[in-house]
């Protein structure tokens, strides 16, 4: 009912008509298409699924040509400032929502000027990324639907892995 209610607040209306799009190959974006379009239709959206080949997927989503889309990204480094400049800087190629918030590119740029340099994660490089999280919880660009990612477990008798990435 909440959401419902924010939606006509905002100004739109019921029944409005919304494409949500996913790539063709993926079985779990449909799963989650078809449970987002039945959460939708709860708040008076008229969703219609759009299952997109891979081949024009990805040109589409660069292109923002996209009303909604599902899509499961992740960075293949761990760092959060490079996950940061990846997703989130105005300028980044993958940026396909187009954000463009200069306290976070700001934010980005001096996150980045420590990277790759012998302690990339120090105390000040943290801080700053710290510091650009919270600009992007105050300024979302993106909703999140959920996580699907690398998630590792490691028993407490392994010693010394490090997951390196393919970069």
């Amino acid at each position: 009912d909440r959401a419902a209610k924010m939606l006509r607040d905002a100004g739109v209306a019921e029944g409005t008509k919304i494409t949500l799009s996913y790539q063709l190959d993926s079985t779990l974006e449909e799963e989650m298409a078809i449970l987002v379009q039945a959460a939708w239709k709860d708040i008076g959206l008229d969703v219609e699924l759009e299952k997109v080949p891979a081949a024009t997927f990805f040109d589409r989503l660069f292109k923002r040509e996209f009303q909604a889309v599902l899509w499961r990204a992740n960075a293949i480094c761990p760092d959060p400032g490079y996950v940061q400049a990846l997703f989130f800087h105005g300028s980044s190629f993958i940026n396909s929502g187009g954000y463009d918030n200069p306290k976070v590119n700001e934010l980005i740029d001096k996150s980045m000027a420590g990277f790759g340099a012998d302690e990339a994660i120090s105390d000040a490089r943290m801080d700053l990324m710290r510091q650009c999280q919270a600009e992007l919880m105050e300024d979302p660009p993106w909703v999140y639907l959920g996580f699907h990612g690398p998630l590792h477990a490691i028993r407490d008798w392994v010693k010394g892995w490090v997951w390196y990435s393919q970069t």
